[in-house]
């Protein structure tokens, strides 16, 4: 999964959200990239890098989208507005555990839980997740 993640990120196409070749645009102000630019400088600290986009335009607000791989959710700061990815890695036994920590996380804009396709685990998940609503979960 995370080699196709690599593939994919490295296709993206950052710009002008007017140009319909562009995937990604601009974040909403110069404030929104300077938080966002140091929150993934941070993140490049301590957490491993998985992939990156690029080249952002010279001018604009524009932000790279990156991912990294963080050991839990529970390190995920607050609400991040921006093209960054963070994938955490926990067995199946603990996804009970992991539920519990992204409901008290008290936000989730988007997220995806990602497995074998089993129906079963896959409604199970949409069930105890409050970050989702049932008609977007897969």
């Amino acid at each position: 999964m995370l080699e196709m993640l690599r593939g994919a990120m490295a296709a993206l196409r950052i710009g002008d959200p007017a140009d319909p070749a562009t995937d990604i645009g601009p974040v909403i102000d110069g404030e929104a990239r300077k938080k966002l630019a140091e929150y993934v400088s941070d993140l490049r600290s301590r957490a491993k890098l998985i992939a990156e986009s690029g080249p952002v335009p010279p001018a604009g607000t524009y932000v790279a989208p990156v991912a990294f791989e963080i050991g839990s959710i529970r390190e995920i700061p607050g609400e991040r507005f921006g093209p960054v990815l963070h994938v955490v890695r926990f067995a199946l036994d603990d996804l009970d555990r992991v539920i519990d920590e992204i409901n008290a996380m008290g936000f989730g804009l988007t997220m995806g839980v990602h497995t074998a396709w089993i129906p079963a685990r896959s409604a199970f998940a949409r069930a105890r997740l409050s970050a989702i609503s049932t008609s977007t979960a897969t």
